[in-house]
């Protein structure tokens, strides 16, 4: 596996432990040792913090292989680099000289954990004096701590084959390997094959330690738009994420969070945010436990912290192209729709709105026209005592006249005792005072017009009033329909993804 990247031999050494894990537990119990599994230098695949992907199946196999008959053996020039559960589990240890108290420290807590009655002091005696390639044997089956020494050590010094050395070296042996493979699978029953698909593993692969990862429960009522079957075990990854968009138009007065949901499917080697599902991202349909006899499908998408983010970067440039909030807004009167605001109501807003608008010009034409109506007024009251005092003078001097008519003229006249030079005086005076009666009675009718052309006045000043009225409210009527759409984008630093998660969902096999 030199030639395999940190992730990548994480994931062979994977994928090869939990096959044997399945098939170990396909076999019965027994004392005899059926299969040895050897990890040269273990250092990173089992340590104290961090869960790589193999440390899982590196320590069901130290709890749970020796009944099935399966040993594992490690290797390390560095203790204290391993998981404490893996060296309290181990039944014999092999210790050479350690360089660092934390690696002597931490062995013997191992041995500790591992058999209470051990004699911790004598263990860090004997392995504080020993010799190179010397060691000393420690098993659960005995007190004892014997020594031994290794009889020769030769090393090269070349380093990992690579593929093609290792084809190379090989050649010679295939020729009589095959034979013997051939003859053995002739003679000896083959077993079943195990149930699980070459991209499947009882043992997920590794992921990055701050990457919260959850179980899909199948009652989610958007499980079957993922592909979900209640009653699958074969567990397909995909990212949910739950996203703050933030739509901000200071001159539309609009300020507006709202969270999008979605699930991503792992497509090929690749997060593919063209295929979203949106969802309801609620907590209780993500759970911590998988299904029993859980499988778990190893993406192509190598999941690592780089990965990730290149797919929240991908996923926020999807979101600032496509989405946006669709609103109407009526400009004349500067109202926007709150957001979910159906547009029934908006336009009643708008209506109330515009009559507010529609009273405030009424009033001023009021206003105005009040003025000339007061002026108009005044004028008038002042036309109508004219009247009432030319007709109260005018009804006077008739009574006047005919009085002085009868007791004078026609008095003198018809009673003969009065001379016609007399009569001729009073008849002259009677003639005068009718000529008066005349001009008071054209002052009258004059006074009267007057009156009749303030009331023109009053009547014109209705008519004008009635019309400004008809043409504001038509004026503000159709301000108050002259709705129009309104699109608010997204900027990229409005999208904040808030949750961002990898989900295990259950399919058919």
């Amino acid at each position: 596996m030199s030639h395999l990247d940190e992730p990548e031999r994480h994931f062979a050494i994977t994928l090869i432990l939990s096959r044997v894990i399945s098939w170990m537990r396909s076999q019965p119990g027994t004392t005899e040792l059926r299969a040895l599994i050897y990890i040269d230098e273990v250092m990173g695949l089992a340590p104290p913090v961090g869960n790589p992907a193999p440390k899982k199946p590196i320590l069901t196999l130290l709890e749970q292989a020796r009944a099935f008959g399966v040993g594992l053996v490690l290797s390390t020039q560095n203790p204290v680099d391993l998981d404490y559960k893996a060296i309290s589990n181990a039944g014999t240890w092999m210790i050479g000289r350690l360089q660092t108290e934390q690696d002597k420290n931490r062995l013997v807590d191992g041995l500790r954990g591992a058999d209470g009655g051990v004699d911790v002091g004598e263990v860090e005696r004997v392995i504080s004096g020993l010799a190179k390639r010397q060691f000393v044997l420690w098993t659960a089956k005995t007190a004892e701590l014997p020594l031994f020494s290794s009889r020769w050590a030769l090393s090269y010094l070349a380093g990992p084959r690579t593929r093609e050395r290792i084809s190379e070296l090989m050649t010679s042996q295939r020729a009589s390997i095959a034979p013997a493979r051939a003859s053995s699978a002739a003679d000896t029953p083959t077993e079943p094959p195990t149930s699980e698909a070459s991209d499947e593993s009882t043992i997920p692969p590794s992921l990055p330690d701050d990457l919260l990862v959850r179980y899909l429960h199948p009652s989610a009522p958007w499980a079957a738009a993922v592909g979900a079957d209640q009653s699958g075990t074969r567990l397909v990854p995909m990212l949910v994420a739950r996203v703050n968009l933030l739509f901000d138009d200071a001159a539309a007065d609009v300020r507006h969070i709202e969270q999008w949901e979605a699930v991503l499917p792992l497509t090929g080697d690749r997060v593919d945010v063209g295929a979203v599902v949106t969802v309801d991202f609620d907590d209780r349909y993500f759970v911590l436990e998988p299904p029993p006899n859980a499988r778990y499908v190893s993406p192509e998408f190598t999941i690592t912290k780089a990965a990730l983010k290149g797919a929240q970067a991908s996923l926020k440039d999807r979101l600032y192209a496509t989405r946006s909030l669709d609103l109407l807004t009526n400009p004349h009167l500067k109202l926007w729709p709150r957001p979910g605001e159906p547009p029934e109501a908006f336009a009643l807003r708008c209506g109330l709105a515009a009559e507010e608008q529609e009273d405030v010009a009424a009033e001023k034409i009021r206003a105005k026209l009040e003025t000339q109506r007061a002026r108009i007024d005044q004028a008038l009251a002042k036309a109508q005592d004219r009247v009432n005092e030319l007709e109260t003078h005018h009804e006077g001097r008739r009574t006047q006249n005919i009085i002085d008519l009868g007791t004078s003229l026609l008095g003198g006249l018809l009673g003969g005792r009065r001379r016609a030079r007399s009569m001729a005086t009073a008849a002259r005076r009677a003639a005068g005072g009718r000529r008066e009666q005349q001009s008071a009675e054209a002052r009258l009718d004059s006074a009267q017009n007057r009156v009749a052309e303030k009331f023109d006045e009053l009547e014109q000043l209705e008519h004008q009033l009635q019309d400004a009225l008809i043409e504001i409210d038509d004026e503000w009527t159709a301000k108050a329909q002259a709705v129009e759409p309104l699109e608010i984008s997204l900027e990229k630093t409005d999208i904040t993804i808030a949750d961002w998660l990898l989900v295990w969902v259950p399919v058919t096999s």
